[in-house]
């Protein structure tokens, strides 16, 4: 689930693109000058300005530095590669997934295990791979948790029609629905989609949909088709109860 608090790589990552697509065509207009060739039959790919009859081809670093060279530089051009961007988000970035949640929960008891956790996630553009699959299997954990334990999230104030918000170190991750083994029992795939964003990137979704709804398919056997957040143990033996009892 994105929030406000998850776009510095959409917001950043579109200044940074930005601000390099103004130095890429600053350098090749002083590569161009360098190798005395036209500028339109110059392209940047893989650290070099290539120019298909010109060779050696200069790297980004052999141009930034003749950039401080006075005597290298085109009529006009103002010394170094120094650029600003700014960048602002003139449509949304909505992440897209799929969720499937396996539980088993015993009758007796109420209590809920995780069996089976599947994700598909489209995170647009990846970045960095080990923080994408961090995030992702982050973001199940703290929708468990949400689910299972109802330590984070909203809970009834004092007040009616008032709601506080629960955080800090009384979050709680998946604890009354427990997992086996994390790394066996969930299982990670991206699909990266191009957004409309410069950036590209996009933030992961969240499980408690999912959760919910395991569990709900579950009691379904009793007739039960909603479960009150947390799904805590004595909450789903009351549920049972009530439904065995036919309220």
């Amino acid at each position: 689930m994105g929030t406000g608090g998850s776009r510095s790589t959409t917001m950043s990552g579109g200044a940074i693109v930005m601000v390099s697509d103004k130095i890429i065509t600053k350098g090749k207009k002083l590569a161009a000058h360098i190798l005395e060739a036209s500028e339109a039959d110059l392209e940047f790919k893989e650290g070099r300005f290539n120019h298909r009859r010109h060779r050696p081809r200069p790297r980004h670093h052999e141009v930034a530095k003749a950039a401080f060279r006075l005597e290298k530089l085109p009529r006009g051009m103002e010394p170094g590669l120094y650029e600003t961007a700014t960048y602002r988000a003139h449509s949304g970035n909505f992440p897209n997934g799929a969720h499937v949640c396996e539980v088993e929960i015993d009758p007796d008891t109420g209590a809920t295990q995780l069996v089976g956790y599947a994700v598909v996630d489209d995170v647009g553009t990846v970045i960095n791979p080990m923080l994408v699959k961090g995030q992702i299997m982050g973001g199940i954990a703290q929708g468990i948790g949400q689910v299972a334990d109802g330590g984070q999230g909203l809970r009834p104030a004092d007040r009616p029609g008032h709601c506080r918000l629960v955080h800090g170190l009384r979050h709680a991750c998946a604890r009354r629905i427990s997992a086996p083994s994390p790394s066996r029992t969930i299982r990670c795939r991206r699909r990266p989609i191009r957004s409309e964003s410069r950036a590209r990137a996009k933030p992961a979704r969240s499980a408690v949909s999912a959760g919910v709804n395991a569990i709900v398919d579950a009691l379904s056997v009793y007739g039960i088709r909603h479960v009150d957040t947390p799904c805590t143990p004595y909450r789903v033996w009351q549920a049972i109860q009530a439904a065995k009892r036919g309220k």
